[in-house]
């Protein structure tokens, strides 16, 4: 479920998303915060230098925190990273365009903002997306209707089933393109 926060400055996005975060904390939440800096990676450290030399990304993993540093991102790319962590809820707060995102439910904190039936909302809308499955192509979501869902869920399942250790509940299975170079 993706979670769109639009509203100005001083409005209360991020306290409506901490509280959404605490309520929801027996679930998986990913939140992705869109910034107007240029970058926050600083210039001459190892992350940078990795990335200036011409890496696709850097990792910085310490004993609390890891921390990816990429390339500028378009936002079909950034939910798509983000759907790699199999959240139950991704958050997205702060891009201007906010019909570009595929998003389930938009909250305008411009508006007067409910949060108990906001809540109820999310929540209500997380108990209809049981056996959910998405497929992605070069990092764009592919919309799939009921029957294909359900189709592509149940034939990926049943294939697993026949493998040693293929009952587990959540599944990745990643095909790269070919023509790909290794050296």
């Amino acid at each position: 479920m993706i979670v769109a926060i639009k509203g100005g400055h001083n409005t209360g996005k991020t306290a409506f998303i901490e509280e959404v975060v605490r309520r929801f904390s027996d679930m998986s939440v990913v939140v992705i915060k869109l910034s107007g800096q240029d970058s926050i990676d600083m210039e001459g450290k190892d992350t940078h230098r990795y990335r200036m030399a011409g890496a696709q990304a850097s990792i910085i993993v310490t004993k609390n925190e890891t921390v990816l540093f990429s390339k500028k991102r378009n936002i079909d790319s950034v939910l798509s990273l983000a759907r790699k962590l199999m959240p139950d809820i991704i958050i997205v707060e702060g891009y201007e365009r906010i019909n570009e995102i595929p998003h389930t439910l938009i909250v305008d904190m411009e508006k007067d903002i409910d949060m108990e039936k906001t809540c109820e909302q999310m929540a209500e809308m997380m108990e209809n997306k049981e056996n959910d499955i998405a497929v992605f192509a070069d990092g764009h979501a592919i919309p799939l209707n009921t029957f294909t869902r359900e189709l592509f869920h149940k034939t990926i399942r049943a294939m697993l089933s026949c493998l040693k250790g293929g009952d587990g509940g959540h599944v990745e299975i990643f095909i790269r393109g070919e023509g790909r170079k290794h050296i």
